[in-house]
């Protein structure tokens, strides 16, 4: 049977009027008649609600076929229009292995769909691995993202990556840090940019304690060989990262 027959089904079995359970729900008495009718169908939340009210479980009331032994999991597979969620069985002191929870627009209670597991996919996404457009964990991948390791339009962390990236190590557009790799950036000890202010600063303007000037050709930074030796005593002397080494001998010689 489809959702919209069981739906009715059940609510006749519990002898409740579509106004009646569209009350325990909290949803409009048409939304009831379009979830019956089939010209609509609910949401992952309006559904835990009808379940609850009608005392049937989801994959009941969606008139799927389940196996005694599969009731007694903790996962859950979840793809219901624009609404796609799936939570594994698997856990790890109690988190989610994986925790997938996308959907479209905010769900009917205002808030944003929000997966939390060791490996986190959704519209906000927490976990040790994240990747959502809101994102914080370990690496951290997203819009906005909050992490030890992290990439994303705006990104905060130890190592950042990002049109505006604010760490340790920043790599950017806009890069602010310790170290920090941009058009513009500002390092507590190490800039290197377009503008750069740090420490040790080098770029097309450089400003610090110690200074070296890249070239501009056509437009675009490039560095005169003679500096490079130059150049690379610095980066020693300001004990900057590998990756930094590795960004200066890709720049492109005037």
């Amino acid at each position: 049977m489809e959702f919209k027959d069981q739906l009715y089904k059940y609510r006749k079995e519990k002898g409740y009027s579509q106004e009646e359970l569209a009350m325990l729900c909290h949803v409009s008495r048409q939304a009831i008649s379009k979830w019956e009718n089939g010209t609509a169908n609910p949401d992952m939340e309006n559904l835990k609600t009808l379940s609850k009210a009608l005392s049937v479980n989801i994959d009941t009331l969606l008139g799927n076929e389940i196996e005694p032994q599969k009731e007694i999991t903790k996962e859950i597979h979840y793809i219901y229009g624009w609404q796609k969620e799936y939570r594994s069985s698997i856990h790890i002191a109690g988190i989610p292995l994986v925790h997938i929870n996308v959907g479209k627009g905010p769900r009917h209670d205002g808030k944003f769909h929000c997966a939390k597991g060791i490996i986190a996919i959704g519209n906000e996404a927490i976990g040790v691995v994240a990747i959502g457009a809101l994102s914080a964990g370990l690496l951290s991948f997203g819009a906005i993202s909050v992490g030890l390791i992290t990439a994303g339009a705006l990104a905060l962390g130890a190592f950042v990556l990002g049109a505006v990236a604010i760490g340790y190590i920043a790599i950017g557009t806009l890069a602010i840090g310790v170290y920090a790799y941009g058009a513009l950036s500002i390092g507590f000890i190490l800039a290197i940019g377009d503008h750069a202010y740090g420490e040790y600063a080098i770029g097309n303007q450089a400003f610090g304690n110690h200074m070296i000037q890249l070239q501009k050709n056509n437009g675009e930074m490039c560095m005169l060989t003679k500096d490079a030796s130059k150049i690379m005593k610095l980066l020693k002397a300001a004990d900057a990262p590998k990756i930094f080494q590795f960004l200066i001998q890709m720049m492109r010689r005037c």
